[in-house]
């Protein structure tokens, strides 16, 4: 009956839920220093998802990412990489993520 009475979502709503709850986790994470979360965030706000979409703060978190001593490295080179390619495209153009990702690094 409890299952019956639970609001039923579509599956667009779902998945919209589920990235609100893994932005949310990968900023908390981020906060903590964890190089992994702090990628997803920045993904997460370069494409929008779970979080409303600013190319300006996935910039800034990949800063981060890319100057961090202790991060891994591969981390540290795949921020760097999509930001090098962030910076080098126009402020009007519409963001694509494969557009950002060097080969080899995805």
């Amino acid at each position: 009956m409890a299952a019956a009475a639970r609001r039923r979502l579509t599956l667009i709503q779902q998945i919209r839920e589920c990235e609100m709850r893994w932005a949310e986790e990968a900023l908390q994470l981020a906060h903590g220093g964890d190089a992994e979360a702090t990628l997803l965030l920045a993904l997460c706000l370069l494409r929008g998802y779970g979080v409303p979409q600013n190319v300006d703060k996935a910039k800034d978190w990949m800063r981060k990412l890319a100057a961090g001593p202790r991060d891994p490295k591969r981390c540290r080179e795949q921020a760097a990489a999509m930001l090098r390619r962030l910076e080098s495209m126009p402020l009007d153009e519409a963001v694509d993520l494969d557009d950002c990702m060097e080969p080899g690094l995805s």
